[in-house]
């Protein structure tokens, strides 16, 4: 009888851990992603460095007639960016407003390419290029 209390503690606590990433609240599920791009845990791999994962928020929209700019910080720290996108619709531009007056903490993903996009809580915005950064 032990050993069954036994297991299904250590069977209960494998499934606290593998679950709570997927029902954690965002800021949480967003942290866990950061973090697990620095190593596999359970091959000890080092992951595709070719692709870039940030915790950023928005500090910055500038809307142009064809263009979007966002200013984005990296969270923890004090490195900016600036993206581009040509898609200049009024969503768009609301959505990343948004994030900026709430301080949305987002998930920036850029690839290879250079070629970036945007995750929150409910939805991602991708077409942004031109990402460079200035400490």
């Amino acid at each position: 009888m032990e050993q069954f209390l036994a297991g299904a503690l250590i069977g209960a606590l494998v499934v606290a851990v593998v679950a709570t990433p997927l029902v954690a609240p965002w800021p949480i599920r967003l942290r866990w992603l950061v973090a697990s791009q620095l190593a596999d845990p359970i091959f000890g791999l080092a992951p595709f460095p070719l692709q870039v994962m940030r915790e950023v928020r928005v500090v910055d929209v500038l809307a142009r007639a064809d263009v979007i700019e966002v200013t984005l910080a990296e969270v923890p720290g004090s490195r900016r960016r600036s993206l581009v996108t040509n898609a200049c619709s009024p969503g768009l531009v609301a959505r990343l407003e948004g994030w900026c007056a709430v301080g949305e903490p987002l998930l920036l993903l850029v690839d290879e390419h250079g070629d970036a996009q945007l995750g929150g809580s409910d939805t991602t915005v991708t077409g942004f290029r031109n990402v460079s950064e200035h400490v």
